[in-house]
């Protein structure tokens, strides 16, 4: 299996911003709200982002595959939540795989090299529990059976 590619290159001001979150919270120095910039917030008159910020967001916000068949999209959503809750849900028992790597082992079936099989098996798993339930949601009873499996 293929180890993870290093992480693409960051600005200084990137890594400042990283190292400051990165610090324990008694580290860090304490910043209170400006209320005078809150309190100048008018509901559908004023707006805290710039017309251009607010634009690029909404630009980026927008569906990638916006043209593409019916379907496609929710497939996308689809795929994006199995991975996140499979990784969640093995993440609250224990597991130490990053999203990452439980991204790279549910989409490209790699699992990383310095993890063992059961954490993998694991992710695998809650995959598999998610896939039964969205696949038999009209079927599934609350009942011995389906919890089972």
């Amino acid at each position: 299996m293929l180890g993870l590619k290093p992480t693409p290159p960051i600005s200084e001001k990137a890594k400042d911003i990283k190292e400051a979150v990165a610090a324990p919270e008694a580290k860090r120095k304490p910043v209170g709200y400006n209320l005078e910039f809150l309190d100048q917030y008018r509901p559908n008159e004023t707006y805290y982002l710039s017309e251009r910020t607010r634009e690029r967001l909404h630009e980026k916000g927008k569906p990638l595959k916006a043209d593409q068949p019916a379907g496609t999209y929710i497939k996308d959503v689809y795929s994006r939540l199995l991975i996140d809750l499979s990784w969640n849900s093995s993440h609250l028992e224990g597991n130490t795989c990053s999203l990452l790597e439980a991204e790279r082992l549910i989409e490209l079936g790699e699992s990383a090299d310095n993890k063992n099989a059961r954490e993998a098996q694991m992710i695998l798993n809650h995959r598999g529990a998610i896939d039964f339930i969205v696949e038999g949601i009209d079927e599934i009873r609350v009942n011995r059976h389906a919890i089972l499996n």
